[in-house]
């Protein structure tokens, strides 16, 4: 195995024979009524929300494990497991383990960003690596996240600065749901900006390419 991203995620494709990505969304009310009841008898016991992520986290792990022959890699969906706070987030971490127990890559898909330290925050938080009390900490462990580039090529670096370390990141350029239009098919220059966006990806990313681009 290398220890860049993209050389890992293509070694994954080869091994599988695949393209497969596999998003886990989990939502309360669409998971199997049986696997439901099971962790709403243990609600009182252990906390509404905890139950709900052990729930999360079982059926995560089922899906993991039932995909791992035929997909590339998952991607959690961050939002359906932080909405239950501190126990969704343990929860979350417990399925990337998951996946990578089953050799998958794990893109977290979090679309973060902001400036400055904020930014290197939210990659520690991801990838590990915050400053702790005699060891750092190792964050979610995500080999790769989606992130937002709308605040600026700044905004990008402390995560693109990461993929020297083996992590991805996914950018976002052209978004699917109808209001994006708006703002990133705005005409600059004479281009949409979306166009614009991509330009500075691929100059960001320059530097980061492995042996399968």
């Amino acid at each position: 195995m290398t220890d860049h991203f993209s050389d890992r995620l293509a070694d994954s494709i080869r091994a599988r024979r695949s393209v497969v990505c596999v998003g886990l969304d989990p939502s309360l009310d669409r998971l199997p009524a049986d696997l439901r009841d099971k962790h709403a008898a243990q609600a009182r016991e252990i906390g509404a929300a905890a139950a709900v992520a052990a729930c999360f986290e079982e059926f995560a792990g089922g899906i993991i494990a039932a995909v791992c022959d035929a997909a590339a890699a998952v991607k959690p969906q961050a939002a359906f497991f932080e909405q239950y706070g501190a126990d969704g987030w343990r929860a979350l971490a417990a399925v990337v383990r998951c996946a990578h127990d089953h050799d998958l890559p794990v893109i977290v898909d979090v679309k973060r960003n902001d400036i400055a330290a904020t930014a290197s925050a939210y990659a520690a938080a991801l990838f590990g690596g915050a400053a702790g009390l005699g060891a750092e900490s190792a964050g979610l462990g995500a080999d790769a996240a989606t992130v937002n580039p709308y605040l600026g090529e700044d905004s990008l670096q402390p995560f693109v600065d990461r993929c020297a370390e083996g992590k991805g990141i996914f950018v976002l350029a052209r978004t699917s749901n109808p209001g994006a239009a708006l703002l990133q098919e705005k005409e600059v220059d004479g281009r949409p900006l979306f166009l614009h966006v991509c330009e500075s990806i691929a100059r960001l990313g320059a530097g980061q390419r492995g042996a399968h681009g």
